[in-house]
């Protein structure tokens, strides 16, 4: 299991919404247009499912807010096909425990919703940032201060549950971080293979094809690396690690 938070959160909750419980999902991370969608493009092959929270009363919270950021949204993403109920509801547990450390149920909202349409287990969340009780806003995740506390999470839970995890010593790195690289180019390295584990990609020709599509330039293959363009008009970035090698081994 790999936590995925998403960097959008700011306007009116309907997009969000609709991706989490609509009979349609995205084509390459895009949503289908409606005369797309009348042809049957995205239609998902599993219902998504509510497992907790109220879908109405979650969009009604965001839209009454007037924050800049209005929510924040992301997915526990698993190699698995499906887990027992029983576990995914540990799981969100110890999610909310995490991410709200020191709240109480009633002062937060967090809707939580299963898809299973990509032939894997994720669960979606969706939270209005404000803390209900009194009205403020509240930003449950900056990633500088709260990313250690989350690998924590994601460890733990793959421990207890013997779930896939990409950092248990088992598993070689998805991304081989280059300390040569400035922050700003890692960031995007870091981005990118975020994406491209999402995607799960089945071998380096669809690593390729789905680069391409983001719109980065290959510039250079090896067996263990790929270069990519950099959009900053700088140096190329190598991309190093597993998944980015001629042979992937998952």
């Amino acid at each position: 299991m790999i936590l995925i938070i998403h960097s959008h959160g700011d306007g009116w909750s309907r997009a969000a919404v609709n991706y989490l419980v609509g009979l349609f999902g995205t084509v390459n991370r895009k949503m289908p247009k409606e005369a797309e969608m009348a042809e049957g493009v995205g239609l998902r092959s599993v219902a998504p499912v509510v497992l907790r929270g109220d879908v109405e009363a979650t969009s009604a919270l965001i839209d009454s807010l007037d924050f800049a950021r209005k929510y924040t949204s992301g997915v526990l993403s698993f190699e698995e096909e499906d887990l027992p109920m029983s576990s995914k509801i540990k799981t969100m547990d110890d999610f909310e425990n995490a991410v709200f450390p020191g709240f109480d149920a009633n002062q937060y909202d967090c809707l939580w919703v299963e898809h299973r349409d990509k032939g894997r287990l994720e669960l979606n969340f969706l939270i209005p940032n404000v803390e209900l009780t009194t009205g403020r806003r509240l930003q449950p995740y900056f990633d500088r201060a709260d990313r250690k506390r989350m690998d924590a999470f994601q460890t733990i839970i793959n421990c207890e549950l013997g779930l896939s995890d990409l950092h248990c010593p088992g598993k070689r790195q998805k991304l081989t971080r280059s300390r040569n690289l400035p922050k700003k180019e890692l960031g995007l390295a870091d981005s990118i293979t975020k994406y491209l584990i999402e995607m799960h990609p089945k071998n380096r020709e669809e690593v390729v094809e789905l680069l391409t599509k983001k719109k980065y330039k290959i510039v250079r293959k090896t067996d263990k690396s790929i270069s990519i363009k950099n959009p900053n008009g700088k140096r190329n970035i190598r991309l190093r690690g597993v998944i980015y090698e001629k042979n992937i081994q998952k």
